[in-house]
C-alpha cells in the first residue's frame, strides 16, 4: 500500500510543447551521500553532452544552497545549468515541479519517496533507482536506472523525456488511484474490514 500524498495540490498542469521552452529537469532532496547528488550530476552532463547542450536542473532541499554544493557543481562543469534554491516549502515544490519536464532522484537508499509520486502527480515523468518501490514504479511515469550508474541513468532520463505518447495526464490519474487521501483511506477500510472478519472473539478468548 502507498503512502498517501496531496494530490488535490499536486494537481495535474499541462506543459509547453516539447521543444518550445528549454528542457528543465528537477531534483528534491537534502543534500547528503544518500540521495545522490554526485551520480545525478554525472548524468547531467552526459546528458548535456549526448543529447541537450542546453538543458537546465533545478535543485532543492536542505543544504543545496551550501558552498560544499557549489563547489560540486563546480566540479562538474555545471555553472549556470543547475539553479540550487535551498530548502523550500511545498509551494515552492509545486512550483519547481511546474516548471520541469522530468524529475531525477539518483537516491542511494528509500523507503517510499514521496516526492516522486508528487512529481507524477504533477504530470510529470520520475527517473530514480533500483531502490525506488514496486508500487511507485508507474508504467509510463516512472523510468528506473542502476543505482550509482550515470550512464544507466542518463538513458532512462532520454527515454522519459522522449517518449512518442506520453500522457501526463492518466500518469496523474493513476498515482491518484493509488496515492490520494481518499484512495489510501479506502484501502485502509478495506485492510480493516478484512482483518475484522477473520477475527473471532471466542478463539482469543480461549487462548
Amino acid at each position: 500500500m502507498s503512502n498517501a500524498i496531496d494530490t488535490t495540490f499536486y494537481a495535474y498542469k499541462e506543459r509547453p510543447v516539447c521543444g518550445s521552452t528549454p528542457t528543465v529537469v528537477c531534483c528534491v532532496a537534502d543534500f547528503i551521500h544518500r540521495k545522490g547528488y554526485d551520480i545525478l550530476f554525472e548524468a547531467i552532463c552526459l546528458y548535456k553532452e549526448k543529447h541537450d547542450k542546453n538543458i537546465q536542473l533545478i535543485i532543492a532541499g536542505r543544504g543545496t544552497d551550501s558552498d560544499a554544493m557549489q563547489s560540486l557543481i563546480h566540479q562538474n562543469a555545471l555553472d549556470g545549468i543547475v539553479e540550487a534554491r535551498g530548502q523550500v516549502d511545498r509551494e515552492g515544490v509545486r512550483s519547481i515541479l511546474y516548471h520541469s519536464r522530468c524529475l531525477m532522484l539518483a537516491t542511494r537508499g528509500e523507503v517510499q519517496p514521496l516526492v516522486l509520486l508528487e512529481a507524477m502527480s504533477t504530470g510529470i515523468p520520475v527517473v530514480s533507482t533500483e531502490v525506488v518501490p514496486q508500487c511507485e514504479r508507474i508504467d509510463g511515469g516512472c523510468f528506473i536506472g542502476q543505482t550509482d550508474n550515470a550512464a544507466s541513468l542518463c538513458a532512462q532520463l532520454y527515454k522519459a523525456l522522449h517518449q512518442p505518447h506520453f500522457n501526463g495526464k492518466a500518469i496523474s490519474a493513476q498515482v491518484a488511484d493509488m496515492a490520494s487521501y481518499d484512495s489510501v483511506g479506502k484501502q485502509l477500510s478495506q485492510l480493516f474490514e478484512r482483518v475484522h472478519g477473520t477475527f473471532k472473539p471466542h478463539q482469543a478468548l480461549a487462548q
